[in-house]
């Protein structure tokens, strides 16, 4: 019952938001779905809705969370799936705020810390998809590379949002990456 209530509350939400040139979290994650997902997905990265339900759920988790109300700042969102363990990883932030978590058969949990790396991070943030495939090329064949990485980058773009997507190998350069923002999975 309770699931069918937080269903009827995000529906709302996207319908509601879908009427005004304002833009939430549920919207946004709808669009990225469409678009990252979807029936029309050429990506090579497909979760179908698994990622989806992830990113809701962990934003229906963080209560006092930045993504709430109407969003105004770009926001980058870094995903992975460990095929392995079968467990989703994320990253969602803007340039104040962050929340990482990991799900895992359907079960949600936020963590304080993120797997993914400082370098991988400051890479997306910048938008720097050039020595992204640099580093996929070079520092991807790692022992243990068992990652599917995805990022978005959602920004306003006039009045509407534009949403841009890198797909990659997940990269790891002992050297430079020994400190890892979370544990390597």
């Amino acid at each position: 019952m309770r699931d069918l209530i937080k269903t009827a509350f995000l529906l709302a939400i996207i319908i509601f938001s879908g009427c005004s040139s304002k833009m939430t979290f549920p919207l946004l994650s709808e669009r990225i779905y469409k678009k990252n997902g979807g029936l029309n997905d050429k990506s090579t990265f497909k979760l179908s809705s698994y990622d989806r339900d992830a990113r809701m759920k962990a934003y229906l988790m963080d209560s006092t969370s930045f993504l709430k109300g109407n969003l105004k700042d770009t926001l980058y969102l870094l995903e992975g799936y460990n095929m392995e363990i079968s467990t989703f990883y994320g990253k969602i932030w803007n340039r104040n705020h962050e929340i990482n978590y990991s799900y895992s058969k359907g079960t949600i949990t936020l963590q304080k810390q993120s797997v993914f790396t400082d370098y991988q991070v400051k890479l997306i943030t910048n938008w720097d998809t050039v020595q992204i495939r640099k580093e996929e090329k070079d520092n991807g064949n790692w022992l243990d590379n068992n990652l599917l990485l995805n990022a978005f980058r959602c920004y306003k773009n006039g009045s509407n949002w534009k949403i841009d997507e890198v797909y990659f190998k997940d990269f790891f350069n002992s050297k430079r990456d020994s400190k890892v923002s979370g544990p390597r999975q």
